[in-house]
């Protein structure tokens, strides 16, 4: 099964690649035809069926997948209908009010993205999760202004990277990403948190790829550009971290993503630094 879902994150990030460096051969009638609001809700809903199975304590084994080859298959489908995600929350943010004074986005990849599951009375008022499984910061950057500017919250708090040493550019371009959102954010007036990654000695999507050193990096590089520009830095890695790098036991069953019980220890975190 783990042969299966790396294929698919591969295919995955090479999608996204290909959609935001296309061949210079490619034509007009090459272009895919953009997903109906109808489509992009029925994406979003076939994954969310699934995600809270993932962060249930000890229902997924570090070398396991909680997918069944049908769902590989439709989330395939996803990542090949919409690379970027760009359609993933957009039927909620056309319902969305306009915003108050105390909007918070939190923008990320997977771990965001379960973290409403986990712990869903933070997401309240105007507290609003925009994190996307599986995407790299390259991916994130393209929908930007989507999922945040164009939301116009007054604080956006961003974890992400980790994805990116998994992906075929690895981390290359990461600290790119990183900055540019970071300034686009400023530069429409809104004030950027950044969130350490958590902590993986590896991961069954990507076996050969050795994340501890990786992120270490990522986060001595994130703590000093935070602190540098004067903006807000939140560990996540110290409270769920092993002696090896890892995240502890207890605290995932995949070995990367945070399960309920490790959630249980990065919300506080959250909520004491954004005053939530």
């Amino acid at each position: 099964m783990w042969k299966q879902a790396r294929t698919l994150a591969i295919g995955v990030c090479l999608a996204a690649l290909g959609a935001v460096f296309p061949s210079a051969s490619a034509g007009a009638s090459e272009s895919p035809e953009p997903l109906a609001l109808a489509d992009c809700a029925a994406l979003r809903v076939d994954f969310v069926s699934i995600l809270p199975e993932m962060i249930k304590p000890k229902t997924l084994e570090i070398s396991g997948s909680p997918f069944d080859q049908a769902a590989l298959a439709r989330m395939s489908k996803a990542a090949e209908l919409d690379p970027n995600g760009l359609c993933h929350y957009r039927d909620a943010n056309n319902r969305l009010p306009k915003a108050t004074s105390k909007r918070v986005i939190f923008f990320g990849d997977s771990i965001t993205e379960y973290w409403a599951i986990a712990a869903p009375d933070m997401f309240v008022g105007d507290v609003l999760n925009r994190g996307v499984s599986s995407q790299t910061t390259t991916q994130m950057l393209v929908r930007f202004r989507h999922d945040v500017i164009d939301l116009k919250p007054r604080v956006v708090h961003i974890l992400a990277g980790v994805n990116d040493p998994m992906s075929p550019g690895g981390t290359i371009a990461t600290r790119s990403n990183m900055m540019a959102m970071v300034e686009l954010a400023q530069a429409h007036g809104i004030k950027v948190v950044l969130g350490s990654l958590t902590p993986s000695t590896g991961f069954w999507l990507a076996p050969g790829v050795k994340l501890a050193p990786e992120i270490a990096a990522l986060n001595a590089w994130l703590k000093d550009y935070a602190a540098r520009e004067g903006i807000a830095f939140i560990d996540y890695y110290s409270p769920v971290v092993g002696t090896e790098g890892n995240m502890r036991a207890e605290y995932s069953n995949d070995g990367l993503h945070p399960n309920q019980i490790g959630y249980n220890v990065l919300t506080p975190v959250a909520r004491k630094a954004l005053k939530l």
